[in-house]
């Protein structure tokens, strides 16, 4: 109940307090790593040691609650940016529990990182299709229709998911993204322009303007979106991956490597990121560490 309520700290005691009652009571130590990963948050490595001891009660774990478990450290790994060991640990998962939208969406999460969206369609389809309610399943699904070139069908499912979510920014930044595909700059900056006026806090929206707005060699309409998309999210690899390919247009090869090592370092497996770097490498007459 705690955990459902979002009271972390209460449900982490209360099933910690079920373990010293019953220290194989295995639903319990699943959740416990549960609560640190999905409703704290904040400690990845504490979230990881708490599935690592629900796994150690093997005997006691069913298929569905063992499921949960390799879910759990599937998703630590990802967070921990060893996505190829999370793809493995998901994937056998999904063995116990082939109906858990929770694995199937950590799973198409983790394929979608590493842009395999040829894999990660199915997963989407089947969770969009069974919670078309949920505006995550629904982003996943039509991005990755985009991303493997099935407009067409990004185009019926966007504007069905319009229908569901109205004045939703979120859908018209996916407009933007499929009019961007079929290479129309007009109409996918109108689409991206009325995501970021609805939500400004939709840092992509404002990120893939900004970089249309660069191969249109529009480079103080690409900064002032790249700026104001920093400040919203400092954190943000892609945001910072940006402003290098910001900084390269404008012949800053210094500052463009410095913001490229940021982005590395905010997520090791933006490729976005590694490309930029490539590039300042090239500039800089450094063949081999550019390849």
């Amino acid at each position: 109940l705690y955990q459902a309520q979002g009271k972390a700290d209460e449900a982490a005691k209360a099933y910690a307090e079920a373990l010293a009652a019953d220290p194989q009571h295995a639903a319990s130590a699943v959740e416990l790593a549960a609560v640190e990963l999905l409703v704290r948050k904040s400690n990845i490595e504490q979230g990881a040691q708490a599935v690592e001891s629900a796994l150690k009660l093997q005997d006691a774990l069913g298929p569905a609650e063992r499921a949960r478990a390799r879910g759990l450290k599937g998703m630590a790994l990802f967070q921990q940016f060893k996505p190829k060991e999370a793809e493995a640990e998901l994937k056998e998962a999904l063995k116990d529990n082939p109906n858990s939208d929770f694995i199937k969406a950590q799973l198409a999460q983790v394929l979608r990182s590493q842009r395999d969206y040829d894999s990660a369609l199915p997963l989407y389809a089947s969770l969009a299709k069974e919670d078309s309610d949920n505006l995550e399943f629904v982003d996943g699904h039509i991005t990755a229709l985009v991303m493997t070139g099935k407009m067409q069908d990004a185009l019926t499912a966007v504007e069905a998911a319009s229908k569901s979510f109205p004045n939703e920014a979120r859908i018209a930044y996916l407009y933007g993204r499929i009019e961007d595909a079929l290479d129309k700059p007009t109409e996918a900056e109108g689409h991206f322009k009325r995501a970021n006026a609805a939500d400004a806090k939709l840092v992509d929206a404002g990120l893939y303007l900004g970089r249309l707005y660069l191969r249109q060699h529009r480079n103080a309409d690409a900064r002032a979106l790249l700026e104001a998309a920093a400040q919203q999210a400092p954190e943000h690899a892609g945001v910072h991956a940006g402003l290098g390919e910001l900084a390269l247009a404008e012949n800053n090869s210094l500052l463009a490597q410095q913001e490229f090592d940021r982005a590395v370092q905010l997520d090791p497996n933006l490729a976005d990121a590694h490309l930029g770097l490539s590039r300042v490498a090239l500039l800089n007459g450094d063949a081999t560490r550019a390849e």
